[in-house]
């Protein structure tokens, strides 16, 4: 069975929301994970021309077609729903006093609609197992998602989504009220230059925050708009595995104009399909400011024994 880039898709997704309770990466990972999400039917179409195209060689080379095993769920489905369990920690000892040790369930679904497009919504809940183990509700999405078009090994789709208020810390502490995000992918298949399984994912996310107040309850400003850029490389191996690297830059404005400080989210995982339905995962992740106090120089990283952390997400979709 090929790799399945739904599911894939939909843990590394899980993966990037349980990183947004640490602090470093609160402002980017959600944004980021969800324009990924919205490319994994891109990048299964971008598959699926591969091998129609190793069809049309064989047949013009008069060589019998061998049994080409295509992935199951590229059928038509009408609806998909799925649900995953997500403990993230940092790797701080765990007597530490900011360590981070994070339990999630989450539950996705999407639904298909008239002329090509699709709705999808997501909620999850999460569990601080250190720290007094408080437990909430996060913000959930909804919206709607459709390929724009695919031709050999390139395809692009977009998606419209509406964030809710669902999270009470953000209620309270900064009067969110919604954001609305849209969300432009472009899937590249290596193919031609000999990497047939391998994909490179270029996403935007626009987007545009209501809150009640300009400022927080810290007395600080809220952000209106944000702009987040991601570049994701994904390889298929062997049929069942995937390993995929991003790399992700985000700005914000806040209601007065004022530009906020750059942020960074870089991250690895390693994916796996097993038995009917189950993914599972396991990625790094990590974040913070672009430019160090002084602005001018950059202090990305790629790994921080301070601020990275681990995530292993188990998927079962149907």
């Amino acid at each position: 069975m090929r790799f399945n880039l739904n599911e894939f898709f939909i843990v590394i997704l899980a993966s990037y929301h349980m990183v947004g309770a640490h602090a470093a990466i609160k402002g980017t990972g959600p944004l980021v994970s969800k324009s990924v999400e919205e490319t994994k039917n891109q990048g299964k179409t971008v598959q699926k021309n591969n091998i129609i195209e190793d069809k049309v060689q064989k047949k013009q080379a008069g060589v019998k077609s061998t049994n080409l095993i295509e992935d199951p769920s590229a059928a038509q489905k009408k609806w998909g729903l799925a649900i995953t369990v997500d403990n993230t920690t940092d790797l701080q000892k765990a007597s530490a006093e900011q360590k981070i040790l994070i339990s999630t369930l989450g539950l996705s679904a999407s639904f298909k609609l008239p002329y090509g497009l699709s709705s999808f919504m997501s909620f999850s809940g999460s569990k601080n197992m250190t720290n007094g183990r408080q437990q909430s509700f996060n913000d959930g999405a909804v919206g709607i998602k459709r390929a724009l078009f695919s031709y050999k090994n390139l395809s692009s789709g977009a998606s419209l989504k509406v964030i809710l208020p669902i999270n009470k810390d953000n209620r309270e502490q900064t009067s969110f009220r919604t954001r609305l995000g849209l969300a432009p992918n472009l899937v590249i298949g290596l193919r031609p230059i000999g990497l047939k399984e391998t994909n490179i994912i270029f996403s935007t996310s626009l987007n545009e925050y209501f809150h009640e107040y300009k400022r927080t309850a810290y007395n600080t400003e809220n952000t209106q708009f944000s702009v987040s850029n991601a570049v994701t490389i994904s390889q298929d191996f062997k049929e069942k595995y995937n390993f995929a690297i991003y790399f992700s830059n985000n700005n914000g404005w806040t209601y007065s104009g004022f530009r906020k400080p750059s942020t960074y989210a870089f991250g690895q995982s390693l994916s796996t399909s097993f038995g009917k339905g189950w993914s599972a995962s396991l990625a790094h992740n990590v974040g913070g400011g672009v430019y160090d106090y002084n602005g001018r120089d950059l202090k990305i990283k790629a790994f921080d024994p301070d601020a990275s952390t681990i995530s292993l997400s188990v998927t079962f979709g149907i």
